[in-house]
Parts: structure tokens; sequence; C-alpha cells
């Protein structure tokens, strides 16, 4: 979803796909190297450059949800699932799988940081009642949520000691209703975002700036759901409310603040709360990373094109096409190297 120098990976998650997209050095001043992960039939694969790397091929399922290059090494993150219906969260490290999990129940992890030689991981894991929210550090399980209501960990920032995760948690109210509830932990200890415990509200993404906390996704009004960011659990709204719409990353560069996304099922991105369409607005797409270079803005996510999915990049919105829609592939991030 974001780029968050010097190491963080973009990420984006919906029920229906996920896009991610990175961005760290080029190796020239026009060429970025491209990579793109996702499922070819049920195996979890990558791409770079148009070369394709397997990372998993399993009799059942392979999803991988994230793409993170550091260096020369680079990280995948996801799960994949057994003949028994159970998933077990991993990451794969050039290739080599690391196992989260026991894969005795359901877990999967969906982002991932590397700050030195300590590996993080964000995910959530089923502890028989729901699912726990949580994250592990060099595959040291350390939980977010008490299990009490149902959980996920979606995104994740560590700067220096501190680590911070996004993403959300159940609340059951009268009526034995539950809505998720976007929430955000700093070293474990939870803040929501909401002002009502009644109405649903999910973080998708995480950014720390000077100290201050930055996160974004959406919270319901009325029967839509609202763009937003929130700057230290204070909301900015970017949408209305007419048309659903989800912020998907968020950044912030020479103190501007930027989130990509959707609204109306159109791909977007807005620069201090101003929105920026960045592709035919005929056609149903979603933005969900972006990265900014001295003028340039860089905007990752797909169109759709029939059923298939098309992953590409824009830069100051002239589009670059990554993948085919002839293609049977189901992306699930996309990374530039720059």
């Amino acid at each position: 979803m974001t780029f968050h120098p010097p190491t963080k990976p973009l990420v984006l998650y919906l029920a229906i796909s996920c896009i991610i997209l990175s961005f760290t050095s080029f190796k020239s001043k026009t060429e970025p190297d491209v990579y793109v992960v996702g499922r070819e039939g049920s195996s979890a694969v990558y791409w770079k450059n148009g070369i394709k790397t397997i990372l998993a091929t399993v009799s059942v399922d392979a999803i991988p949800t994230n793409i993170y290059v550091a260096g020369k090494d680079v990280y995948v993150t996801g799960a994949t699932w057994n003949i028994t219906g159970y998933g077990t969260a991993k990451y794969w490290k050039n290739g080599q799988e690391v196992a989260l999990s026991d894969g005795q129940t359901m877990a999967i992890a969906r982002d991932i940081f590397v700050s030195g030689k300590d590996v993080y991981v964000v995910g959530s894991e089923w502890n028989g009642n729901n699912n726990v929210a949580k994250y592990w550090k060099n595959g040291k399980s350390i939980n977010l949520t008490n299990s009490m209501e149902d959980a996920s960990g979606m995104c994740l920032y560590v700067e220096g000691k501190d680590i911070y995760a996004g993403g959300h948690e159940a609340n059951t109210f009268k009526e034995k209703k539950s809505v998720a509830i976007g929430k955000y932990w700093k070293n474990s200890k939870a803040t929501s975002i909401s002002t009502n415990d009644t109405c649903e509200s999910m973080i998708i993404d995480i950014y720390v700036s000077h100290g201050d906390i930055y996160t974004t996704g959406y919270a319901t009004q009325g029967k839509k759901q609202v763009a937003k960011y929130w700057k230290n659990g204070q909301a900015v709204n970017l949408t209305d409310g007419t048309y659903d719409a989800i912020g998907l990353s968020i950044l912030v560069h020479n103190k501007d603040v930027y989130v990509c996304g959707q609204e109306s099922g159109i791909a977007k991105y807005w620069k201090n709360g101003k929105p920026v369409t960045i592709t035919d607005v005929k056609s149903s797409s979603s933005a969900s990373s972006l990265f900014i270079e001295g003028e340039d803005v860089y905007v990752a996510g797909v169109e759709y094109s029939g059923p298939k999915q098309v992953a590409k990049y824009w830069k100051n919105g002239v589009e670059t096409q990554l993948t085919d829609e002839k293609s049977n592939i189901r992306v699930s991030s996309t990374l530039i190297v720059k």
C-alpha cells in the first residue's frame, strides 16, 4: 500500500483481491524493476521483469498477500491451505519458506517489515473461538488482541524500538450484533479510530512520520463506506458518503498527505484531501499503493477487463500495463523497485 522509507512495502487487503506496491531505488534513471505477485492456478508465484518464480505449489491453495524487497532479498507473505482446510501463515525469503504457524488451524500473514536483522510480520490466527490479531518477530508470536472478539492485523510499521500495527477488532453490542472497528496498536497498546462503536470501520494501511501516526481505510456512514485517513486517531474525510469508497495506502511527503484507493469502483488518489482520478472512469479499477519521487507521483493497482484483473501502474497519469487480461493470473500484489 504505502512506501515507508527506507524499507517498508506497500500493502493492500480487500475481500476480493490484494494489490501491493513498494518503491525503493531505481537500477537506472529510466527503467524500474517490476515485481508482480499472485496466484497461477493454486500456486503462489511472483514475476520480476516478466521472469516467474514459483513460491509454492500445494494441493489446495496458496495465497500470497504482500511483497517486500530489501537489498537483494525478496520477501513474500501469505498462507498455504492443506487438504483439511487449515491455513499456515508464512513468508518466503528468496523463495525459501518460513512457517509462522503450525497448520493445525487457520492463520494468514498479511504484511512484513524488515528492520536490520529482525523480520516482523503481521496477520491473524484462529484460536478455536475467534481470529486473533498478532504479529511475529523473527517467528515468535505476540498477540495484539485477547481473543474475546474476532480481529485481524492488516498492516505494520517499525520505527526504532516502536512497533506499530493496524487492523480491526469486532465489537459486539445489543442483540448480539457485531461490527468491525478499526484500531491501531503501538507496542501492543490499542487505540480505536471509531467515534461510534456500532458503525463499521477498518484500517488498511499505516505510516509513521516524526512521531505522528497516520492510518487509512474506511468508516461507514449510513449504508455507505466513507474513505478516510486518521492522524493520531483524528479523522479526515476523503469522500462525502455519496458512493462507497476506501483508502488503501497512505504516505506523508514534505508535509503533504497522500492516500490512494477507490471511490465508486474508480481508482484515484487524494493529496491533502483533494481527489485525483488516474484512470478511465469507464473501467472498474482500484489504486492500492503510491510513491512520490520529486514531482512525480507513481500509483499502482488494477483494472478489470471482464472477469480478469490487469495489474498496472501510472506515473503522473501515464499507464504501464504489468499483466495481460488473457492470462490466468489472480494478482495479489505489484512492486516497483526504483
